[in-house]
């Protein structure tokens, strides 16, 4: 998250209702001038329901590959061994 915060871009982690869970100073600054993107009812919003559609979107793809994040080996050129 600390190459995150440094951004001068804002960055938003947010759950599956789209509460915010992180957000680096940009994105806060963002949502402090609540101009395009806000907080309604501690969720993020946009001017259209699309922001909720994606967040959900992502969350329900999540859910049927067994639930968020996960890990997997990348293959490497040999002699070098996968990495996670």
């Amino acid at each position: 998250m600390e190459r995150l915060e440094s951004l001068q871009e804002g960055a938003l982690l947010v759950d599956a209702s789209g509460r915010v869970v992180w957000a680096n100073a940009a994105a806060e600054a963002m949502l402090d001038d609540a101009d395009g993107i806000f907080l309604d009812n501690g969720r993020l919003a946009a001017g259209s329901e699309i922001l909720q559609k994606l967040i959900t979107s992502c969350a329900r793809i999540s859910l049927l590959l067994g639930g968020p994040g996960g890990e997997f080996k990348i293959p490497r050129k040999h002699p070098r061994r996968p990495s996670m």
